[in-house]
């Protein structure tokens, strides 16, 4: 949300508002095609359980390499998040200590400091058990959201001196946009001041070709449409459809509110990170953008944990078929040892964090591996209570210290990485170019093509094809793109790349 004014100035405001648009449309047919593909494998369903499903009607290796890259989509989307929200802190924090008690060129007024300062908060949430334990939390997100919302309103219309953005001790918009492209061009008033810069109405291909990676990025929590999907009560198509289009158009409407809010107060001039263009007036919303951020990084490592698992999984099962085949025999054998569990490390698993996946694995050994093409799996950390019985092959039994072990690898290189990296866009951008793009155009389009083979060539299905291919084409295009306008790859006169 914070970098969209950036990619409104790379763009202009035709072709920021049109991509943004154009981005949310996608975004809303994935969600439908997503639904129906957790019609047809049955609820409960996560991401990684649809993209089994679907892979598992590939031959072998494309199905392993389909799930293989699915699964770093979605961990790449969620770290990526992780790492944006751990920049946030660094951004924002020192500017509000400044605020409270001025600048003293201490280590307190370094964002390396306050990055580790909220460690102690984000790790155990993130090792919670279960997700719902942030729900109440949660809700006040909404209002932290709507206070981030009025504050960039505010300080675009300027009603009284309070929310002048020129004034104040914040840190001063630094260049981050790159809309400089070819379009007209149109001061502000006062645009005589130093941090503001001229609205463009369009721009070059390469800019506005840039910016779409940061609106792609911006819908790519369609992941968690088959979640919803399977969690929603009474999920007739009518409710699910209402769910999916009324999610999408709230978000679209924020983030045209802030996007353009955020352009229109600083035009070509505004950063990167939006909230390093305001001043320290701006401190109410700074404050309810700490929360946000803070409570949303444990958050999404609810989505990476599974699918690190899983792309776990998928490798061992792929390591281990010779060996397995040569070990058939000793595959009933050991079926009979697992049944063999007592009770009471029964209701400890149970007790486990779990995926909501709805499936059983603690005695399951997967006995298709010892011979055949392989199957994607899905990989689950316990099943949910009363799921013993369920005699499902479609997971395999993940260990808490496995999980724990997850966790504290996503939580040392979402830090390490931001602790290094000071640029919100670049992550965003690249980020938005390469699993986004998996998650809004090749996902979604894949799994519905796969798992509706009954429906031939119907609209629905064409359509699915088509925005699965459209990805294939666009992620290296995006990639280059995003590299080229920032200056990591030239293509001189000489060729050089």
């Amino acid at each position: 949300m914070l970098a969209l004014p950036a990619a409104l100035a790379s763009a202009g405001v035709v072709g920021g508002v049109g991509l943004l648009l154009l981005s949310a449309a996608i975004a809303s047919f994935g969600s439908h095609l997503f639904a129906e593909c957790v019609n047809a494998v049955g609820r409960p369903a996560t991401m990684s359980k649809v993209t089994a499903a679907a892979m598992a009607k590939m031959p072998g290796p494309v199905g392993c390499f389909g799930t293989l890259v699915t699964d770093f989509a979605v961990a790449v989307i969620g770290s990526s998040s992780a790492i944006g929200y751990l920049i946030v802190v660094g951004d924002t924090l020192p500017e509000i200590k400044a605020w409270v008690v001025g600048h003293s060129n201490t280590i307190f007024d370094s964002r390396e400091f306050w990055i580790c300062a909220v460690l102690p908060i984000i790790v155990p949430l993130a090792y919670l058990r279960h997700i719902d334990s942030l729900r109440f939390a949660s809700f006040c997100v909404i209002g932290c959201v709507v206070v981030i919302v009025v504050t960039v309103v505010l300080f675009a219309l300027q009603p009284t001196p309070l929310f002048d953005p020129c004034g104040g001790a914040g840190e001063r918009a630094r260049g981050g946009g790159e809309g400089a492209g070819s379009g007209e061009e149109a001061e502000l008033q006062g645009g005589g001041s130093s941090c503001r810069g001229p609205i463009s109405a369009t721009s070059d291909a390469l800019h506005t070709l840039t910016a779409l990676p940061t609106f792609l990025f911006a819908f790519a929590a369609q992941i968690n449409v088959p979640s919803i999907a399977s969690e929603l009560r009474r999920p007739t198509p009518h409710r699910i459809a209402a769910v999916m289009l009324g999610g999408v158009g709230l978000t679209t409407a924020v983030y045209l509110m802030v996007g353009g809010g955020g352009y229109a107060t600083y035009g070509s001039l505004v950063s990167e990170d939006l909230f390093l263009s305001y001043p320290s007036s701006a401190i109410a919303a700074r404050v309810s953008l700490i929360y946000v951020v803070v409570l949303s990084h444990p958050v999404v490592s609810y989505s990476v944990a599974p699918c690190i698992a899983n792309a776990l999984c998928t490798l061992s099962s792929v390591v281990r078929q010779p060996r397995n085949r040569a070990v058939a025999p000793a595959v009933s054998s050991r079926l009979s040892a697992a049944a063999s569990l007592s009770n009471a490390r029964r209701q400890k698993a149970r007790n486990a964090p779990i995926y909501d996946l709805g499936l059983d694995a603690l005695a399951h050994v997967p006995e298709e591996m010892a011979a055949g093409p392989f199957t994607p799996r899905v990989a689950v950390v316990s099943p949910r209570p009363g799921a013993a019985q369920a005699g499902s092959k479609d997971g395999v039994f993940v260990t808490d210290r496995t999980h724990a072990a997850i966790i504290g690898f996503y939580l040392l290189l979402t830090t390490t990485t931001a602790l290094l990296v000071h640029d919100l866009g670049i992550v965003i951008a690249l980020a938005g170019a390469v699993s986004a793009t998996i998650a809004v155009f090749i996902a979604p389009g894949a799994c519905y093509w796969c798992l509706h083979p009954d429906e031939g060539l119907s609209r629905t299905r064409l359509l699915a094809g088509l925005l699965f291919v459209s990805g294939c084409i666009l992620m290296p295009l995006l990639v280059v793109s995003v590299l080229a306008s920032r200056g990591l790859i030239h293509f001189g006169e000489a060729g050089r790349t």
